[in-house]
């Protein structure tokens, strides 16, 4: 990893030099470590979301109970942890209690449950840490499901294999498979949905197929019947961008409109073949969750539908709506994807939100406190999004008072803070009259871990983990960050 060694560096002189040389390395470790890590792929499973960052790694939250995080463990995270060292990590897709994701050279990983072969090793183990799936070097694409899974190879040739009980994988049976297998011999195969116990594919001439359960009619092809083998939805052959859920699915076509089939009480569905919803055409991308959906228009405004019991759809409150309402004002919304019942998005500015249901730590902010609104997780470009306005939040963790010691960092002559490196407690000490507005820490992948407005001169450090964090003070109208470390 690029900051392996500054990180070295900085270790020593943190420890050992004065601060004026401290100040110069923080500002290194600044551009080389957070700077440079935006997110590359996010993924929401039923409880447990994953990210890619730009430098390869692989980070995980949420629910465990079925190691599908990959620490090695079944024990719930509500904050990011970094699976492994590889840093060669370019694609990451989850679904119900399993994660897969892809290397840089085109291999296949997979981790979590494995009761119907579904992360395709040979085996219907459970994994707890990533094991490679096959030699194959050619992995492209994945969708996930409730327990089988779907994939596109680079020369655009289809695979699946775990559950097959409803003709999920689309291979003419209904027998399971714990290893990849080729469904049908075509070759132009563009995208894949995956949620529930279906399928649903575009291919590169537009056309729609959907295959697997569909006893709600959420194979869109007009009946009830489970179908077992790719089916064509309609003729036509405009079609940009497919999600699926268990009972439902929803579509944008190349003109922009949006199109909903299948069950979902709280949606307002039922219908066995596509429906356009309303008579906007300027939709982008659209995700659905267990019985709620998110999607962006052209103008990057961001929209919600459907059950809010647990603040899944960002507007502020628990009740559902049963038709599009814009969530928010901003327009820079890029990239959303929906887990059960929560939500989460990407803006072009390359901050991470999420919301909805964190009772296993979904959110990733140290809580497990349900959000109503975006809540800010990770930005690539500062520590902290300072541009949110009142329809987004930033959650803090705040925490109280504790012990002190020997350097110390010097914010523009008007505040000391020390110990340097932090044991348990970091003092905040005014030089001069000024005011301190805000203060801020975040962790090294920029998750807040504290944030407090009243103007605290100690901090409790003792439930931080070691590690390097950024101590951001805002006053005089200003905002100032350095780094320091917790070294116990």
């Amino acid at each position: 990893m690029l900051i392996l060694s500054v990180r070295f560096v900085v270790l020593i002189f943190l420890i050992r030099a004065m601060k004026k040389i401290s100040t110069i390395i923080f500002s290194v470790i600044i551009s080389t470590q957070i700077f440079s890590q935006c997110v590359k792929s996010i993924a929401t499973g039923d409880y447990h979301s994953a990210m890619v960052l730009n430098d390869g790694t692989l980070w995980t939250w949420g629910k465990n109970n079925f190691g599908q995080l990959g620490d090695s463990t079944t024990n719930n995270k509500n904050y990011p942890i970094r699976i492994g060292t590889d840093t060669n990590w370019v694609y990451v897709a989850a679904g119900y209690g399993y994660t897969m994701a892809i290397k840089e050279n085109g291999t296949l990983w997979a981790w979590g449950k494995n009761q119907n072969g579904q992360l395709g090793n040979s085996t219907n183990t459970e994994q707890h840490i990533p094991v490679q799936i096959g030699f194959d070097t050619n992995w492209k694409t994945l969708a996930l499901g409730h327990s089988h899974t779907v994939a596109i190879k680079t020369n655009a040739t289809l695979w699946a294999w775990g559950n097959n009980l409803y003709g999920a994988l689309g291979d003419g049976t209904n027998t399971d498979q714990n290893t990849p297998i080729q469904i049908g011999t075509d070759t132009n195969w563009k995208l894949i949905a995956n949620d529930g116990r279906g399928t649903k594919a575009i291919k590169t001439n537009g056309t729609l197929w959907a295959w697997g359960e569909n006893g709600f009619g959420q194979c869109g092809i007009g009946t009830n019947q489970n179908i077992s083998s790719p089916t064509q939805v309609g003729t036509d052959n405009n079609w940009s961008s497919v999600t699926n859920s268990l009972n439902c699915a929803m579509a944008v076509k190349a003109d922009g409109s949006l199109w909903a089939w299948g069950f979902s009480t709280s949606m307002g569905l039922s219908g066995a073949t596509p429906t356009q919803v309303g008579s906007d055409i300027n939709w982008k991308s659209i995700s659905v969750g267990f019985n709620h959906s998110i999607a962006t228009k052209t103008d990057s405004t961001l929209w919600a539908w459907g059950a809010n019991s647990l603040g899944q759809l960002g507007n502020g409150t628990t009740n559902g709506v049963s038709s599009f309402v814009q969530i928010g004002t901003n327009a820079n919304w890029s990239f959303v994807d929906c887990g059960y019942n929560f939500s989460s998005a990407i803006k072009s500015n390359k901050t991470f939100w999420l919301w909805g249901d964190n009772a296993a730590g979904e959110m990733g902010d140290s809580t497990n406190t349900n959000k109503l609104i975006p809540t800010y997780l990770y930005s690539c470009l500062t520590p902290i999004d300072t541009t949110t306005n009142p329809t987004d939040t930033v959650n803090p963790i705040d925490t109280t008072q504790n012990n002190a010691s020997v350097h110390d960092i010097d914010f523009n002559n008007n505040f000391r803070v020390y110990p340097i490196p932090v044991k348990s407690k970091l003092n905040i000490k005014s030089i001069s009259a000024t005011t301190i507005q805000n203060v801020t820490i975040t962790d090294v992948v920029g998750n807040i871990v504290y944030r407090s407005n009243k103007g605290e001169n100690e901090i409790n450090t003792s439930s931080l983990p070691k590690g390097i964090y950024t101590i951001q003070l805002v006053f005089e109208g200003n905002t100032y960050s350095k780094k320091f470390i917790k070294n116990e």
